[in-house]
């Protein structure tokens, strides 16, 4: 009985001393991030409503990133139903710094991106056909090159 314990605990003993062991040979390589997310509180559609967002560029380089901020009903988040829009922009970053951006979105059809006090058009930007009242699910998300969301924060917000 004893043996069957000490076999067991030499068997943890080991794979966690190879969790170790790759952990430490895995080298990060989180260049950029979402650093803060916040809305200025309850939206009415034709109104604007102001989100703040913060990306840090850990890096010594500069770069490119793609932001997409997305939104979803939040007690339906299924796309064409519940989504309500989506717009990106594309933002240079300096090499171990951060940006402050503002979004202002009407929750129609207007959206600009305020950096350095200079407003920017977005990229590319989408409206569905949901325009329910209700609580939504705002969602910044850090896309990769080919697309796909690496990073995101999400934060609730009202639509009167």
């Amino acid at each position: 009985m004893e043996l069957s314990f000490l076999l067991r605990d030499a068997k943890r003993t080991l794979a966690g001393v190879f969790a170790m062991r790759r952990h430490w040979m895995v080298t990060d390589d989180i260049a950029v991030t979402l650093s803060q997310f916040s809305s200025n509180g309850t939206a009415r559609e034709g109104d604007l409503a102001e989100f703040e967002i913060v990306l840090a560029n850990n890096a010594s380089t500069n770069s490119w990133v793609r932001l997409m901020v997305d939104i979803y009903l939040k007690d339906n988040q299924t796309h064409p139903d519940g989504h309500y829009a989506y717009f990106e922009k594309e933002i240079y970053l300096r090499g171990q710094d951060s940006q402050r951006l503002e979004v202002f979105y009407d929750w129609s059809q207007d959206v600009t991106f305020v950096i350095d006090g200079v407003p920017i058009a977005a990229d590319h930007i989408w409206r569905g056909d949901c325009r329910a009242t209700g609580t939504y699910l705002v969602r910044a998300i850090l896309l990769t090159n080919m697309g796909e969301p690496y990073e995101e924060l999400a934060i609730c917000n009202r639509l009167a």
